[in-house]
């Protein structure tokens, strides 16, 4: 598809060309120069007038200094507007053509920032699964949990060591934890206390870990991996935080509880199995 892009491009006059590029970005800049200083009713149209300035520039001239520069600016220029599906979009495509540019911690906030809001205007309004987005351009054109939740992971993914990976890992878990996707939401738990170890939220992995695995577990007739896990993860809480551990001490007691009553009605499930065969 990219060699299919580039021939297009060449076939219809619009392969690279510097000096265009370079006007290009020159009038993508003044018009962002002049949405800063604008009225605050214009400020978004001209921030959206300069957007699409900025990616002609970095089209016209790729792989290069000002393809990189322009392609942030893109996305800068759509997030001033409100337009937060485009300014997704350009940030996705800078990361994608220039994976370690300068500009990643800034478009891991922007980014974040963006997956927030869609997700908590989805939790105080909910949308239906049939509902299409055709006028709001501060919003997907469906589905704003779902794109909300793969930012989250593209952040993860894109830059694993970034300043806010953490940080949309459990933003991540919460919001699988929320809707009752406790099993989903272990999966980041656990992904948080492993990969890192060095995080602030380190606690919080490790407690709402032990809420999602309790609410994850099946039954005595399924295996009893998430109680082992469980205990487990109990006795390491206690160990590595022995402060919050404390404060937390009549959930983790009854946590505690829990997981030894349901090992067990599992034994004695297995026992009355065993009893009826004899």
């Amino acid at each position: 598809w990219d060699n299919l892009d580039k021939t297009t491009k060449r076939l219809t006059v619009r392969g690279p060309d510097h000096n265009l590029a370079r006007k290009l970005y020159r009038e993508g800049y003044d018009l962002f120069e002049q949405a800063k200083h604008a009225e605050s009713n214009r400020k978004a149209d001209i921030f959206a007038m300069a957007a699409p300035k900025f990616a002609q520039a970095a089209d016209r001239w790729p792989d290069s200094q000002l393809a990189m520069d322009g392609l942030f600016m893109a996305g800068e220029s759509a997030y001033f507007a409100d337009e937060y599906p485009a300014a997704n979009l350009y940030y996705e495509k800078l990361i994608k053509a220039f994976p370690n540019n300068r500009y990643l911690d800034q478009v891991d906030k922007r980014r974040f920032a963006i997956a927030r809001y869609w997700l908590d205007t989805n939790r105080e309004n909910p949308e239906p699964f049939y509902y299409v987005n055709y006028t709001n351009k501060e919003r997907p054109w469906r589905d704003r949990r779902g794109h909300g939740l793969r930012v989250y992971d593209k952040i993860r993914i894109d830059d694993p060591t970034g300043k806010l990976a953490d940080d949309a890992t459990l933003a991540a878990g919460n919001e699988h934890f929320a809707s009752g996707k406790f099993y989903k939401a272990d999966e980041y738990y656990t992904d948080l206390r492993k990969a890192y170890p060095t995080s602030e939220h380190q606690f919080l992995a490790h407690f709402l870990g032990t809420k999602a695995k309790l609410n994850s577990y099946m039954g005595a007739a399924y295996g009893g991996t998430a109680l082992d896990e469980t205990e487990k993860l109990i006795k390491q809480t206690r160990r590595q935080f022995p402060m919050e551990a404390e404060r937390e001490r009549e959930f983790l007691d009854k946590a505690a509880a829990e997981v030894r009553f349901r090992k067990a009605e599992q034994l004695m499930l297995l026992a009355e199995f065993y009893d009826r065969r004899a």
